[in-house]
């Protein structure tokens, strides 16, 4: 998943998800109809013949309370019989489920029935004799006939009974076991589902979280001015290209700041006779490189005027060297015949002052003549 692109990674992973989904819906349906399918079965089958086996015993023992009362009261009522013969409507219809039944013994449904028609047929000859007003047949046929089929048929109800309850609790105990199942599988099913889209979700979140923080990062560094940056992601998605072209951006800005320290530190030590790296200048740093190359030979024009400017100042200096010691050789001359003259000064100073007395004195002797 990591080589695919970010569009067929998402395709992917909501794809998965969404097959998980729709794994897990379909089994709920089918087990949900399967779960149907056993409650419809359970009330057609067991719950139905469990229920008819019963009506049938009420129904049965209604009918012989009716005919118990009429011939206690001594009349046939026609709301008696009229809730007789519903009885007997309901157990023919109940015999039909029970007859359609394959769990139930139809040997004992059909000894069943039987029993129960025999006692109908009792029920009904009391009914015309109690009609009759003859209450002394009706008495003996009671006792007689009415009562022991009664008992036969309860007695052969029973074992009907029994065996359809015990089918009901065996369909309900497999419904509820089967629902039961379902529910855990489906549990497991949510449950594994649930893992496997954390998985899904983490490692698509780690395929894009990933590359984006070491952009960032080297984002950041850049924006500081460090053009050194470690990017490790490598894949042929998306990102995987971005994080390349980040590196390469990276690396080509790295190499074009060493070069340019290069080439500006070997100009401060002045040398200028250097050659930069022109590969790694492309497109906006063309400009740069050709800027660079104008001030190295600007600078380099310069220093070379200033070299020049220099052996002239040089030469000057020494022509005034020159004249300043000749000035100087010129200078003690000079001061040899200042005192020279200095000493003939004194000399012809100390004469005149000597006339001048020789004068003074013959000016004395002029006075004195």
């Amino acid at each position: 998943m990591k080589n695919l692109k970010i569009r067929n990674k998402l395709y992917v992973s909501f794809g998965m998800v969404l097959v998980l989904s729709v794994l897990i819906s379909v089994y709920s349906v089918l087990q949900l109809r399967k779960a149907n399918n056993n409650l419809v079965a359970c009330m057609d089958g067991a719950v139905a013949v469990d229920t008819a086996v019963q009506n049938n015993r009420i129904a049965t023992n209604e009918a012989a309370k009716h005919v118990r009362d009429m011939y206690i009261s001594g009349k046939v009522g026609a709301d008696e019989k009229q809730t007789i013969q519903d009885d007997i409507s309901s157990i023919s219809t109940n015999f039909e489920v029970l007859e359609g039944s394959a769990e139930l013994n139809q040997d004992e449904v059909a000894a069943y029935k039987a029993a129960i028609d025999s006692w109908l047929a009792e029920a009904n000859d009391i009914i015309a004799m109690l009609e009759r007003g003859d209450q002394d047949s009706a008495k003996n046929a009671i006792l007689n006939k009415c009562t022991p089929a009664l008992e036969k048929v309860i007695q052969l109800a029973r074992p009907l009974s029994d065996r359809s309850t015990a089918m009901r609790a065996e369909s309900l105990n497999e419904s509820y076991n089967t629902t039961n199942t379902s529910m855990i599988v489906l549990i497991i099913l949510v449950a594994i589902s649930v893992i496997l889209a954390l998985i899904i979700c983490g490692r698509v979140t780690s395929v894009i979280v990933k590359p984006v923080k070491e952009i960032e990062a080297a984002m950041e560094g850049l924006s500081a001015g460090n053009m050194s940056q470690t990017l490790s992601y490598e894949s042929r998605d998306e990102f995987g290209t971005l994080v390349k072209n980040v590196r390469v951006t990276c690396d080509n800005l790295e190499a074009v700041v060493d070069d340019l320290r290069n080439l500006l530190d070997e100009m401060a030590k002045g040398n200028f006779d250097i050659r930069a790296n022109q590969d790694l200048y492309n497109g906006d740093f063309v400009p740069l490189l050709e800027s660079i190359r104008r001030m190295n030979i600007n600078l380099s024009d310069v220093m070379r005027q200033i070299n020049d400017a220099s052996d002239q100042v040089a030469s000057g200096a020494d022509q005034v060297s020159s004249g300043a010691q000749a000035l100087s050789q010129g200078a003690t001359q000079q001061a040899s015949s200042v005192e020279e003259l200095a000493a003939t000064v004194n000399e012809i100073s100390r004469e005149v002052s000597s006339t001048a007395q020789n004068a003074k004195d013959a000016s004395g002797m002029v006075s004195e003549a």
